[in-house]
């Protein structure tokens, strides 16, 4: 992550904190959300959707996702992110990336976008945070106790798991492939061979498939 953002996150944060705020200011929220969408656009490339994104961030009681208010895109958070600063930062950034290729009626992404989604809001939250995969781990482990979170759980690992196994430069093959034109919904195995020529046929098949 670009250190002159981690310092202004690093900022705001602690602005947070400070004398007079009783709970995470939205209008601070809104701000550091502003520099993940600018970081997740150096990192990936530039915006490829012409949904307009609407301002501001909701909060609700089940999972974080995007949606589609009055045909804007908008990110919803959990509840237990509002104030907690390194869940904010951990949601927000994997909702983040959806933004970059959001479409209207579009119920489940590619796993290769779910995947990019997942490291970059892992590697966003640990820049902030260094101790936050620590607290994601124990967090993981209880709900891995409930088999439906656990199969939840599993389909992310994997999906990290096929786009990590592209190696090291992975970031530099999603961005190539997303400046070149092409958003993360129209990623196909030819694409993807033709960016990774050694890519395996059930890694391209498996990224380039809807998670559902």
């Amino acid at each position: 992550m670009n250190q002159s953002r981690i310092s202004e996150i690093k900022q705001i944060i602690a602005k947070s904190y400070g004398p007079g705020y009783s709970s995470t200011p939205d209008q601070d929220m809104g701000q550091v959300a502003r520099i993940l969408f600018d970081e997740a656009v150096e990192q990936f490339g530039l915006r490829l959707s012409s949904v307009e994104i609407r301002e501001g961030i909701t909060f609700h009681a089940g999972v974080p996702h995007i949606h589609y208010p009055m045909g804007l895109v908008s990110i919803k958070l959990s509840n237990s992110s509002y104030g907690y600063w390194s869940t904010f930062i951990y949601e927000c950034a994997h909702e983040t990336i959806h933004l970059l290729d959001a479409q209207l009626n579009v119920r489940f992404a590619k796993t290769i976008e779910e995947a990019v989604a997942s490291e970059f809001s892992i590697a966003c939250a640990t820049a902030i945070d260094p101790s936050y995969p620590d607290q994601l781990e124990k967090h993981v482990a209880e709900s891995r106790l409930d088999p439906v979170k656990d199969a939840f759980i599993k389909k992310y690992d994997m999906a990290q798991e096929s786009l990590r196994s592209l190696g090291p430069n992975w970031p530099e093959i999603v961005r190539a492939i997303r400046t070149g034109g092409t958003p993360f919904h129209q990623i196909d195995v030819d694409l993807l061979k033709q960016h990774v020529p050694t890519i395996t046929d059930t890694v391209a098949l498996h990224l380039s498939s809807l998670q559902t």
